[in-house]
């Protein structure tokens, strides 16, 4: 318990008796109420709580208890400047003491007896259920204390609602799995009960899980875009129990496996649609949320490298993207070969016949195409190899 808890209660007790009480110690204090001027607090049975008076000076303190509005009885006295308590049973407890001008009480409040729930329907947006707690009110001098119940619902470690009516629409449950109510009272007294549950509402979720791992050279747009081909995988979230699983890659493909694997190609920015559904039932769920871009076909050489071991520019190499198709052959200034490649991800290193070529200039021919229809490449130009 925190000490402006303690603080609260202090100055509660004093106005309401116009004494000094120092403190109550204990866990779980919940509120206050006046009943015809008598302040009631509430407390958790878990503990024991110790109930502690403070005076400026002697006199004679008595302790009552009554329970079921049946007359006080003493259960303790003694004649002191401060005295202490421990309370084992609930039950309205008041203090007497010489000076005061009122006693003041402390009720123990008890736990909820019991608590249930069953499920009256399900639908594919929420399960619906109902709650009843057995939770007895309490009486005292002709006043009767009714136990204030809230109902929280919750599965696993998320709280799903928290409410004071009994009937509950339950959202966000997805898939067999327990469900847990809890019944509080005005004292966080608490009782709970846990039960499997079957709702048929589905939640469909995924991610990509893997993205094309893209070459220093492969010039993409954004960080987020690709260049072809890239295969990409998709990891499935959804939840609940379903039957039939489709993706939707753009308008390019649609998928029916769980976890698919989609190489894409054609340039275009691609929505990724998952839809779960459950033949039995009729419930379906999507999820849009992603997207996959493949930037367009590009081709561009450098006119010098520096193939000096120092891990800056030392490849001599195309800044390309989204090639389906590449060539690339490098001649000497006497027109003879020194390197060629299929791969715009290899390069030339400078050597010839595993020694290192001499400084100056080369000339080189490329030819690629891209994945759509039309969009071919030429290049051709020379480049300087310093050392």
């Amino acid at each position: 318990m925190t000490m402006n808890r303690i603080a609260a209660i202090a100055t509660a007790l004093t106005a309401a008796s116009g004494a000094s009480v120092a403190q109550v110690q204990y866990d779980g204090y919940a509120l206050k109420t006046n009943i015809d001027g008598e302040t009631v607090y509430l407390y958790t049975d878990g503990t024991t709580p110790h109930m502690s008076l403070r005076l400026a000076e002697t006199a004679k303190i008595t302790w009552l208890r009554s329970s079921d509005g049946q007359e006080a009885d003493t259960i303790r006295q003694t004649t002191a400047t401060a005295d202490e308590l421990t309370v084992t049973s609930e039950g309205l407890y008041s203090v007497m003491a010489d000076g005061l001008q009122k006693g003041s009480s402390w009720w123990l409040s008890p736990r909820p007896r019991s608590v249930s729930f069953s499920v009256d329907s399900a639908d594919c947006e929420a399960l619906y259920a109902k709650a009843k707690a057995e939770a007895p009110d309490v009486s005292f001098g002709g006043h009767s204390l009714r136990q204030e119940i809230t109902y929280q619902w919750e599965r696993g470690d998320e709280v799903l609602l928290t409410t004071r009516d009994t009937i509950a629409e339950l959202t966000g449950i997805y898939g067999e799995g327990p469900l847990t109510l809890r019944a509080v009272n005005q004292a966080f007294n608490e009782v709970a009960i846990t039960d499997s549950v079957w709702p048929i509402a589905l939640k469909a979720a995924y991610e990509i899980e893997s993205r094309k791992e893209t070459a220093d050279n492969e010039a993409t747009e954004t960080g987020e875009a690709m260049s072809a081909p890239a295969d990409v995988s998709f990891k499935n979230n959804s939840e609940g129990r379903y039957t039939v699983c489709e993706w939707e890659i753009g308008k390019a493909a649609r998928l029916y496996d769980r976890e698919p694997v989609y190489q894409f190609q054609k340039p275009d920015t691609y929505t990724i649609i998952l839809t779960i559904t459950n033949e039995e039932t009729g419930c379906a769920s999507s999820d849009s949320s992603q997207t996959v871009t493949i930037t367009d076909a590009a081709l561009e050489f450098p006119n010098a490298f520096t193939p000096n071991g120092d891990g800056t520019n030392d490849i001599f190499l195309p800044s390309f993207r989204s090639l389906r198709k590449y060539e690339l052959t490098i001649y000497n200034r006497w027109g003879k070969r020194v390197f060629t490649s299929n791969d715009p991800t290899k390069g030339w290193d400078g050597t010839e016949h595993g020694r290192k070529a001499a400084a100056g200039t080369y000339y080189y021919v490329s030819t690629a195409d891209g994945y759509e229809k039309g969009v071919s490449f030429k290049r051709k130009g020379s480049v300087t190899l310093v050392r």
